[in-house]
């Protein structure tokens, strides 16, 4: 299935969770967030939440400013 990561289009398998598609592209597991069509998913679910078709899905990494 396709979603859209982080403005671009990327194909999936069905059924993927959150922390599926976090470990498959490699991203860090620690200070991040993921937000499913404009909702922040909490890290306590990310293993029981199934990607939807067509989601838009935004990754957001904690960066350190001054």
């Amino acid at each position: 299935m396709t979603i859209t990561l982080n403005g671009s289009r990327h194909e999936i398998a069905d059924g993927t969770t959150l922390d599926r598609l976090v470990a498959d592209f490699s991203l860090p597991d620690r200070g991040v967030a993921l937000a499913m069509n404009s909702e922040v998913v909490p890290r306590s679910v990310w293993a029981r939440t199934r990607i939807l078709a067509d989601a838009r899905v935004d990754i957001v990494t904690a960066a350190q400013g001054g």
